[in-house]
């Protein structure tokens, strides 16, 4: 039988920072390589409610602050739903506001709070200077079933992240998740979150 993976894709409509439906296209495109074939779902603001259970993977891209407090209204009517899919083993790639929405909080540079998902415990907090950014460039350092590869991508993001126990790397060039801070993203067995943008590029070192 042909292996089939099943894709939920969050908010395509709305969370397109950067053009992260490249992810999207490059998961496909790597999966045909393999011989798996894949399906994805769309989901956005007035779908019918998604079993996050009943995915593989689910896939959820980058927003600024607008965006995130709309769809934190959205998202967090599904918590126990979302929870469970984590608890279960369905795999998680968040990026950019995304990632920040899984945390506890998210708060702006006007002081105002996005309350997060609190699936995990990490928060975010903007800086109050806007012209302060981390942004360009970044490559980091991880290891993904006991192999080491070098992770490339862009990063634009005044938020700083904190609190993080288990990073998805460590910053070889460009920023992590805040500023002076080593290590970028989050990395659990079945969920990778993270600044990163564009079509993600692995290679092993």
């Amino acid at each position: 039988m042909e292996k089939e993976l099943k894709i939920l894709y969050l908010y395509p409509d709305i969370l397109e920072l950067y053009g992260d439906y490249g992810n999207i296209q490059v998961l496909k495109y790597r999966l045909e390589k393999r011989g798996i074939k894949s399906t994805v779902v769309p989901y956005s603001i007035g779908d019918d409610i998604p079993n996050f259970s009943d995915f593989d993977l689910v896939f959820s891209g980058g927003g600024a602050d607008q965006e995130q407090g709309i769809l934190a209204e959205d998202l967090i009517k599904y918590k126990d739903n979302i929870k469970q899919a984590v608890e279960s083993g369905v795999f998680f790639l968040l990026i950019c506001g995304s990632y920040q929405l899984f945390g506890k909080y998210y708060k702006g540079v006007e002081g105002n709070i996005i309350p997060g998902l609190e699936i995990f415990p990490y928060y975010t907090e903007a800086i109050e200077d806007r012209t302060k950014r981390c942004i360009g460039n970044t490559i980091i350092s991880t290891n993904l079933n006991g192999k080491e590869y070098k992770v490339l991508g862009f990063e634009n993001h005044g938020g700083q992240t904190f609190n993080v126990e288990t990073p998805f790397g460590e910053v070889l060039s460009g920023y992590g998740n805040s500023f002076g801070d080593t290590k970028e993203g989050f990395f659990t067995k079945n969920v990778i979150a993270t600044y990163l943008h564009r079509s993600t590029t692995f290679k092993k070192s």
